[in-house]
């Protein structure tokens, strides 16, 4: 279970927050968009919490290419 996923731009901005979802859940995901509005191709920074089977927290960060 994704206990919070967030995407940020490359000024440090929060674009997008999501959380309490399962994985596999697609409708959850990020569009590529903030306010309606498309954001430009380029490099964001996630951040992304889940709970293991085992019911330990784990948190990974990294970047994603956001392509157009």
């Amino acid at each position: 279970k994704i206990s919070s996923f967030k995407i940020f731009n490359r000024n440090g901005r929060l674009v997008f927050q999501s959380g309490n979802f399962y994985a596999n859940d697609i409708s959850k995901g990020w569009n590529g968009k903030f306010n309606g509005a498309d954001q430009p191709a380029g490099a964001y920074v996630y951040s992304v919490e889940f709970i293991c089977a085992n019911n330990q927290p784990v948190i990974k960060n990294g970047n994603i290419l956001l392509l157009r």
